[in-house]
């Protein structure tokens, strides 16, 4: 209930003026009024009256203020209203919030304490509801309800997919990582029992190296073979440019050792062939022998030049033979 008492001063000799309207004030709020009570006018003297009023609610037909910005409380903690309700928002400015009296630890304590309570409802018409497991990252299941995905937090901040509860790492998978586009995959990374594996998917090939520099080295998967400084291998291993072997190392093919320094053509005729080192070894009938072939089939300065031969054997038939110069 809501009691207001209103003490009203009229000029001297307007007694019966006023208290003809105030009749019909008296009147038109008895009838009209929500929540009125009691509403009645009282003569005190010829020129004060009171009005005696009674509601069972209050209205405001427009804002309320307080008296100074940022002093006054609206209700106290012994004199709490008990619910509050607002058809649009609750702003808060500078630091404010929404907080409770007492610290709220556990069910019981939300019970019987103040809290915000943290169920999100009423959102389309629909609920969020579900739940999940601890440190898995959660998920909607279907449009209202929330459980847990595939992936995993530790304490350590690691996450982890698969089913990976010990994530060593900012980020552990289980299973395969795929990079490709929305319909295609191009590169699989994997765990080949025990051996950590880069694939690229069906024939297609694998470039390595740096977005400043561009690619170094290709792997083509639709020929077996590999290319440093070329992006179009002819030969299992295709090196264009200088290299450098810093330990002795055997090439074969079938029954003979061989090995190829340089550059040679890849043409039918003998002008194709460019500046290459063989040193072969091989049996033949003739004996065992070492021979060193240095050919060139181009020009250089304007001078051509004849293919040289150096061949050493190691039957008793011949120590030293060949064509050098």
């Amino acid at each position: 209930m809501i009691g207001i008492v209103a003490t009203l001063k009229i000029k001297e000799g307007s007694g019966s003026d006023f208290e003809a309207i105030a009749t019909q004030l008296v009147e038109k709020v008895n009838a009209n009024e929500d929540g009125v009570v009691y509403y009645d006018l009282y003569k005190e003297d010829d020129t004060t009256y009171v009005f005696l009023e009674r509601y069972k609610d209050g209205y405001l037909h427009g804002n309320l203020y307080p008296g100074a910005d940022n002093t006054y409380d609206l209700g106290s903690s012994n004199y709490a209203w008990k619910n509050a309700y607002f058809e649009s928002n609750i702003i808060l400015n500078g630091t404010g919030r929404i907080q409770g009296i007492d610290t709220v630890s556990s069910a019981t304590d939300a019970a019987s304490k103040g809290y915000v309570d943290t169920q999100i409802s009423n959102i389309n018409a629909s609920n969020i509801d579900g739940s999940g497991t601890a440190t898995y990252i959660a998920k909607f299941s279907d449009g209202n309800t929330i459980g847990s995905s595939g992936m995993f937090q530790a304490a350590s901040n690691n996450f982890s997919i698969g089913g990976v509860t010990t994530p060593n790492a900012r980020l552990s998978v289980e299973g395969s990582i795929s990079v490709g586009t929305t319909s295609t995959d191009v590169l699989k990374l994997h765990n080949s029992s025990g051996v950590g594996t880069i694939d690229g998917y069906s024939t297609r090939n694998l470039a390595f190296g740096s977005v400043t520099n561009g690619e170094v080295m290709r792997i083509d998967n639709a020929n077996g073979r590999v290319g440093i400084g070329t992006t179009s291998p002819q030969f299992i291993l295709d090196v264009d440019g200088l290299s450098m072997l810093r330990t002795e190392a055997d090439m074969w093919q079938s029954e003979q050792k061989f090995m190829r320094i340089g550059r040679f053509g890849r043409g039918t005729g003998s002008s194709d062939r460019q500046h290459y080192l063989t040193a072969r070894v091989s049996d033949s009938a003739t004996g065992n022998f070492i021979s060193f072939n240095i050919d060139d089939g181009s020009t250089s300065n304007g001078t051509s030049y004849a293919t040289n031969v150096l061949k050493l054997r190691g039957d008793s038939s011949a120590i030293f033979g060949g064509n050098v110069g």
